[in-house]
Order: structure tokens, then C-alpha cells, then sequence
């Protein structure tokens, strides 16, 4: 068996995995676009994730569209969101069996 200094690190780890996951799943930098023109001023940046898509403007504006329809939306899209919701509530269950079964639990 594992003392409980290495149980208490495993259990923190796990946690930082799941705000990890958490965040990537809900941030909407998976595809990052940039078009610059003649100059600077013009510049856009495109920014789309599983939930929305972001424009940003050099001048400072930042705007961003939910995803309206689930069905107009391509199958890759449709699996990543599937399978990072997945991820998130496995990472969400095993968080809480393995607070359950540590030294330092008390029943």
C-alpha cells in the first residue's frame, strides 16, 4: 500500500487533470486562424471550439457565436465534444471514488 503523503499527491494530480479537462473543454482555442493585411491594424485572429466560434479584432473587440444547431455540425466536432464530456465525467468519477478509498478517509 502507497503511504498517504503519495496518495494525497495521486489525489491532487487526478484533481489537476480534471480542471485541465474541464478548462480545454470549454475554452475556444482549438483551431486558431490569424489574418494579417497590408497592416497591422487590420488583423483577425479566428478562434473555434467545441461550443462556440471567437473573432478577434486588433482594435481590441472580441466577439463570440454559440453553435446553434447540434445536427449542422461536422461528425469530428460532434465526436470531440462526445468524447471530452466523456473524459470530464469519468475524470469527475474517479476523483470522487479515489477520495473514498484513501488512508486519510475516514467511513
Amino acid at each position: 500500500m502507497a503511504s498517504m503523503a503519495v496518495q494525497l499527491l495521486g489525489f491532487f494530480l487526478g484533481l489537476l487533470g480534471l480542471v485541465g479537462s474541464v478548462v480545454a473543454t470549454v475554452l475556444p482555442h482549438w483551431r486558431r486562424t490569424a489574418y494579417v493585411g497590408s497592416n497591422i491594424i487590420t488583423a483577425t485572429a479566428y478562434m473555434k471550439g467545441l461550443w462556440m466560434e471567437c473573432v478577434w479584432h486588433s482594435t481590441g473587440i472580441y466577439q463570440c457565436e454559440v453553435h446553434r444547431s447540434m445536427l449542422a455540425l461536422p461528425p469530428d466536432l460532434q465526436a470531440a465534444r462526445a468524447l471530452m464530456l466523456l473524459s470530464c465525467l469519468t475524470s469527475t468519477l474517479a476523483a470522487l471514488v479515489s477520495s473514498a478509498g484513501m488512508k486519510c478517509t475516514r467511513c
